[in-house]
């Protein structure tokens, strides 16, 4: 497997250099060892090496005076990443790459006028600029000040922005950069829209995958053998609120060039809260990866009448196999999921055109199914939306669409846009149309019998008797399900400890860690419960926790995609962003209704059990203190502006090899 030369050095952090996180005097040589690699390759992208060789450090002088278009090129390079509170450039080495670069460029009548610097000739250079930068500014992307200075107009940068003279701290990517033969062809609009289309086909149909996971299959079977249709209309909307998520999510990815645990990493305040935005992130994917593991118990005791907790053991090794299998690209990947997505897809449609479906209370649970809500029903559609939405989704995705940059010109970048968020809605309506399918085989088979509270993956085999081997279908759909879904949870996880610590970890070490996190409750509950009723209630709070924590991950990115300082003209505006912020406010307000109603599943259903003791009280004052915590967090992330400025458009992120997984 192909790393960068960061990668290779296994990243500071992990070679306990973590002196690395300061850029002195003394590592300067680093970086004159990457211009030296540039006289031979022209692209700069990718990871840093972490070598000390001080030698080097005597050659720079000579290396800024004769590579002028590497040096151009590197300064690029520093102003595509927000800096890291923890990476300071001195400021000696700072003015040494002005003043070098700017010897360089004057001596060969470039049109550059570096920031900062204060010289006759260039305040000339700026008069005879301003077609290029109307404005005579050009906007920090750290939340500063303006700087004085046009684009600089070469073809080596392509019309990107060098911000080096007014940072204090190391930008983008300056400890991760190398040569990276690897990287594909940034993408620009040809003559066939067809070709265009389908070269943003992919990540939408990875994504679709969690909305009809194992906790997606428990969801639904609840759902329609307690409430029979009328929680259809949950399903509906979620899958609409879904498709706008991945609108934004979207334009996170394009226009910011970040991942959505990138931004938020860079948006914190304190290191402490961006631990505790990490550990949240690292939770919700442990939870979501909980389901997969028990369908994947469930699927083995079907197939083999093996007990629950064989199949929960094995799960890593059929995982890791699968991993194996799509070491050759993303696009492998998004295959594979594909493939899964249409079995199981198929095998639930047979069975609910076998079953039969009652039309017009199909059609009244989706339009006016809310008008004959019960109190019970919380702890439904909470489960619905938390297995649907799920938050890891939205990591994953602004993350995958990384694999496929495109040229940085504001045309090019919209058009990649409006492609990226139409290719979400097929895979989604899919999914739609799945979990649709199983609310009704649920409503038809299930609701009125005598278990129908307990039945959901385990059980359900018994009602999925109209296809012949019906089982089989049953049993292939969720180790289908299960297997792709542990997949996406992994790369998220990836994604999500890169973007919020700047950790990498091989994608093997990443599953097995997050597979043992979750393997070890759900085999406490199979070998105690071997009936398996105890597993199909532990995904319904599953779901129901899910939900709850939605907000962790959706809040921040409606703020992103709303704020004016970060997104700047690309920022929803007006009613979309009124109906944006209400949207985010809604799913934070019913969540917290949720955690304390008596229907909702959670404390309020658990309290009022209760007999008057200690532990009531307990629970009562551990309640309050989560909502308060609750409440607090989701209005610190709405009302507290963001910090700086997303990477201005026209600047290049260097591509990283993890989002091709190579």
């Amino acid at each position: 497997m192909s790393r960068s030369v960061g990668n290779k050095s296994n990243h500071y952090a992990s070679n306990n250099d973590s002196e690395m996180d300061h850029l002195d005097m003394a590592n300067t040589s680093d970086f004159a060892n990457l211009l030296a690699s540039e006289q031979s390759n022209t692209n700069l992208r990718g990871g840093i090496s972490s070598m000390r060789d001080e030698s080097v450090g005597s050659n720079r002088n000579s290396l800024f005076r004769n590579n002028s278009s590497s040096s151009l090129r590197a300064l690029a390079a520093l102003s595509t990443r927000p800096p890291t509170k923890s990476q300071s450039l001195d400021k000696r080495f700072q003015q040494r790459l002005m003043n070098s670069a700017q010897r360089n460029v004057l001596s060969q009548n470039e049109n550059l006028l570096l920031c900062g610097v204060d010289d006759d000739n260039t305040h000339d250079e700026k008069k005879n600029n301003k077609d290029t930068h109307s404005a005579g500014t050009i906007p920090n992307p750290y939340g500063g000040e303006s700087s004085s200075g046009p684009l600089v107009n070469t073809s080596d940068f392509s019309n990107s922005l060098a911000f080096v003279g007014t940072h204090k701290t190391l930008p983008y990517y300056l400890d991760e950069l190398t040569t990276n033969s690897f990287a594909p062809q940034r993408w620009a609009p040809t003559k066939n829209k067809l070709e265009d289309m389908l070269h943003f086909c992919g990540p939408g149909w990875l994504i679709a995958i969690a909305y009809i996971d194992s906790g997606a299959f428990q969801a639904d079977i609840r759902s329609g053998a307690t409430s029979q249709y009328r929680l259809m209309f949950v399903a509906f909307w979620t899958t609409i609120m879904a498709m706008f998520i991945q609108i934004l999510s979207v334009r996170l990815a394009y226009y910011g060039q970040v991942t959505l645990a990138e931004a938020q990493a860079r948006d914190v305040v304190s290191n402490l809260l961006n631990y505790i935005n990490w550990f949240i992130a690292e939770v919700t994917i442990i939870l979501a990866d909980l389901p997969q593991v028990m369908g994947m118990g469930i699927a083995l005791h079907i197939f083999f009448g093996w007990p629950y907790y064989y199949g929960i053991l094995i799960s890593p090794i059929s995982t890791m196999i699968l991993l194996g299998s799509v070491q050759s690209g993303m696009r492998v990947l998004e295959s594979v999921v594909c493939v899964f997505l249409g079995v199981t897809a198929l095998a639930i449609w047979v069975e609910m055109g076998l079953v039969g479906v009652d039309g017009p209370e199909l059609a009244k649970g989706l339009f006016a199914g809310f008008t004959e809500l019960e109190k019970s029903d919380v702890f439904g559609i909470t489960g619905l939306l938390g297995a649907i939405a799920m938050p890891h989704n939205l990591y994953l995705h602004t993350a995958t669409l990384q694999s496929r940059p495109v040229k940085r010109k504001e045309r090019i970048v919209r058009q990649a846009v409006k492609y990226s968020c139409l290719e979400p809605i097929l895979p989604l309506t899919v999914a739609f149309l799945v979990n649709i399918a199983l609310i009704s085989i649920a409503a038809e088979s299930i609701h009125g019998t005598e278990d129908a509270d307990h039945v959901g993956l385990a059980g359900f085999c018994n009602f999925f008797k109209s296809v012949k081997g019906g089982c089989a279908f049953w049993g292939f759909a969720l180790l289908a399900s299960a297997q792709s879904s542990c997949i996406t949870t992994t790369f998220a996880g990836q994604y999500v400890m890169d973007g919020f610590l700047n950790l990498k970890l091989r994608f093997e070490i990443r599953s097995i860690l997050t597979r043992l996190a979750a393997i070890i409750p759900c085999l406490i509950l199979s070998i105690m419960f071997p009936t398996g009723y105890e597993l199909n209630h532990a995904v319904n709070i599953v779901n129901s926790l899910l939900s709850f924590l939605l907000p962790f991950a959706l809040t921040p990115l409606v703020k992103f995609n709303c704020d004016n300082r970060y997104m700047g003209k690309y920022a929803a505006k007006g009613s979309v962003r009124t109906l944006l912020y209400a949207f985010a406010t809604l799913v934070w307000g019913f969540n917290a209704y949720a955690l304390s109603s008596v229907g909702g599943g959670l404390f309020g259903s658990f309290v009022q059990s209760m007999e008057k003791s200690v532990g009531k009280v307990a629970c009562i004052v551990l309640e309050v203190v989560i909502q308060l915590l609750y409440l607090g967090w989701n209005w610190h992330c709405l009302t507290t502006p963001v910090s700086e400025a997303m990477t201005p458009l026209e600047v290049e992120r260097p591509y990283d090899d993890q989002f091709a997984i190579l």
